[in-house]
């Protein structure tokens, strides 16, 4: 048994995956624009590293596409982070917007001019 207890294919057996997405499903150019925030240093603790292996930053939204779809492809609106504080973003956003305020003023001040939903706002 392997992850998740799926059974381990025997060598030779596996046969490939169809109909499997390889991008965000939000089209390419969207792809394109996120893949510029991969391998970057996490704009929160500076890392790039995790122990002894190198890891991919990713883009954060600050104003979620859910709620700004507008921004999606803006990168102002974009931060890179680790995944620790990408997962910290998004599980204690309160925390992460007190950060972004007090650390990236040119960031908050660009979400507060373009936060159409005020509700928010910290």
């Amino acid at each position: 048994m392997t992850l998740m207890g799926c059974k381990k294919p025997r060598k030779g057996t596996a046969k490939p995956r169809t109909g499997v997405k390889t991008g965000s499903g939000k089209g390419k150019e969207y792809d394109e624009f996120m893949r510029q925030f991969h391998w970057a240093h996490c704009e929160r603790c500076g890392a790039t590293f995790w122990g002894d292996k190198k890891y991919m930053t990713t883009g954060h939204h600050i104003l979620y596409q859910s709620t700004h779809p507008e921004y999606a492809t803006i990168k102002e609106n974009v931060i890179a982070l680790c995944p620790v504080h990408h997962s910290l973003a998004h599980n204690k956003p309160n925390e992460f917007l007190e950060w972004l305020k007090e650390n990236r003023p040119e960031a908050w001040a660009w979400r507060e001019k373009h936060n159409h939903h005020r509700k928010e706002s910290i």
